[in-house]
């Protein structure tokens, strides 16, 4: 993954930012971790999990340990990059305010893989809305008709299994499709 400068152009990410904040659904073939979501999935390198992405929020806890945080069925997760003042030093990952947010914090679950697919509902904030722009462009998502804008519709496709409602269309990327980044 291209850490620094996305190759999404403009028409798109801004019509991808709404998207992002507002929620878009994530196909998964099988729970995972957060680690394994964001490394597999996303296609996301270590370093780049390691310092850019800095609040985790999985079902509205604070993840400090992704590979403890499982996401199945129902599942939301929330990835940020730092957020500034009080809040934002609370809420980082293994940060120094940590203790302050103890009964906020995502427990480590049982780690299975057993269970089938689901879509995963993901909220992207701040400048991880653009890093993460050609991941979950090239991974997929889905999201309701009226919400998608129009620089996206060319990319709707065939969902990789049945989406919780008849009103979601999915979009991808398609493999070599690099002619619509240009």
């Amino acid at each position: 993954m291209e850490t620094e400068a996305p190759a999404v152009p403009p028409r798109v990410l801004a019509s991808f930012v709404r998207l992002a904040q507002a929620g878009v659904w994530v196909p998964l073939e099988r729970p995972c971790s957060v680690y394994d979501f964001l490394h597999g999935a996303l296609n996301v390198d270590d370093a780049f999990i390691l310092s850019r992405i800095q609040t985790i929020l999985l079902n509205s806890k604070v993840v400090d340990d992704m590979d403890g945080a499982w996401l199945r069925a129902g599942s939301r997760l929330a990835l940020s990059a730092a957020m500034p003042g009080v809040v934002g030093a609370a809420l980082r990952r293994n940060g120094l305010f940590a203790r302050l947010r103890e009964g906020i914090r995502c427990q480590a679950a049982e780690q299975t893989e057993e269970g089938g697919c689901f879509w995963l509902e993901l909220h992207v904030y701040n400048s991880m809305i653009a890093a993460l722009a050609l991941p979950l462009l090239t991974c997929g998502f889905a999201v309701e008709k009226e919400r998608m804008p129009d620089p996206l519709r060319p990319l709707v496709c065939k969902a990789p299994f049945p989406t919780s409602s008849v009103n979601h269309q999915f979009v991808r990327l398609p493999a070599g499709q690099a002619s619509f980044l240009s």
